[in-house]
């Protein structure tokens, strides 16, 4: 961890646990359980003075003191830095190939200003942490660092259905019944004609631009079943009127006529013109993992899948504000139909990625 604003002296040690807090210095929280009770919470200050506790179903415990080791050192040109070792042990599991750990981190420099990597709210709710993954070997993969500020909200679906980042409106009630099966990167979620999941709009998408991005994976479909899936979707409550402003819809989903995903960008009415396409190629089968995208802006709309593209310039106005207080995952679709899909990695940007962003995050997520 790094401070960037620069000091004359790391100070000297204090005793462990004093309230270092009120000072210049960092934090870290760790998350490793994700059930939102039993967390770790620990600062250090540039001289190395540790402050640390462990959350549980009783509340904050001070008397924990972690085994772990920091390392201060200071940088003329860049302020100071810390170095922790903690070991798996302390925190009370060791995680596995594509385990998702909440995780956060905070400063607040030597003239009272903070700030945290991942600000989602209040800083002590887990909820608001962001997310590492882990590897074979134990060492932490974060997701990738595109458009990290424009990110307002995030749900891997490993084994929850509670959200990562959400920078908006919380969720009131999540539904029941929710399946998750093993995906590339640990758990992921059941989408069905009979399931789906509603998460609200307000503060999580903007109308104005943004850009959704998820993994997708058939369960017992391919790209020639001729049945509908549906992905994700903000479905307008009515149309606009033919010539003023007309409120904002989308629909991205797997046609049945045809081996593509489509995006219904928005239009005026569901018709060919405002239609995104992008041929389905041989990788969506069982067990195959693909990428998914679509961005908006004043101008247009494009629809990613798999590093192709298609974009389509609105033919009239661009689309108003919400006039729905909701984005839907999974059916119900036009059709019934016993399709099971599986969704990974959601994510909701506040602006257009570009496409060289959008490459980013498809080349990140085909190599882990």
């Amino acid at each position: 961890m790094e401070a960037m604003e620069s000091i004359e002296s790391l100070g000297s040690p204090r005793t462990r646990d004093s309230e270092i807090w009120s000072g210049d210095h960092l934090e870290l929280y760790l998350d490793p359980f994700r059930d939102g009770v039993r967390w770790f919470h620990l600062l250090v200050d540039p001289a190395g003075t540790i402050e640390d506790c462990r959350y549980g179903k009783t509340g904050r415990d001070f008397g924990w003191n972690g085994d772990s080791q920091v390392k201060t050192s200071l940088n003329w040109k860049a302020g100071w830095t810390a170095e922790w070792k903690i070991p798996f042990v302390t925190l009370g599991k060791t995680p596995k190939e594509g385990d998702a750990w909440g995780i956060n981190f905070a400063r607040k420099d030597i003239a009272g200003e903070s700030s945290n990597w991942n600000a989602t709210g209040e800083w002590l709710d887990p909820k608001g942490f962001g997310v590492i993954e882990f590897s074979a070997d134990g060492r932490s993969r974060a997701p990738p660092a595109v458009a990290a500020d424009a990110l307002l909200f995030r749900c891997g679906f490993h084994g929850t259905l509670a959200p990562d980042v959400c920078r908006g409106e919380k969720p009131a009630k999540l539904p029941n019944g929710a399946q998750f099966r093993d995906g590339a990167r640990g758990k992921a979620l059941v989408l069905s004609h009979r399931f789906g999941v509603h998460y609200p709009l307000r503060g999580n998408m903007r109308s104005e631009a943004g850009t959704v991005a998820f993994w997708i994976s058939p369960v017992n479909w391919t790209r020639d079943n001729k049945v509908f899936s549906h992905f994700f979707a903000v479905h307008a409550r009515g149309s606009g009127k033919p010539n003023g402003p007309r409120p904002f819809d989308v629909l991205l989903y797997k046609f049945r006529d045809e081996d593509a995903v489509y995006g219904f960008g928005m239009g005026q009415e569901l018709v060919a013109m405002d239609i995104a396409q992008v041929p389905m190629g041989k990788s969506w089968r069982p067990n195959d993992w693909n990428f998914v995208a679509f961005s908006w802006d004043p101008q247009g709309a494009t629809l990613y899948v798999n590093g192709q593209s298609d974009h389509r310039r609105y033919k009239k106005s661009a689309p108003g504000a919400f006039d729905t207080d909701t984005f839907h995952l999974g059916g119900p679709y036009f059709q019934e139909n016993d399709a099971l899909t599986l969704m990974s990695d959601l994510s909701i940007y506040g602006r257009a990625l570009t496409d060289e962003e959008v490459q980013v995050l498809y080349s990140a997520g085909k190599a882990r």
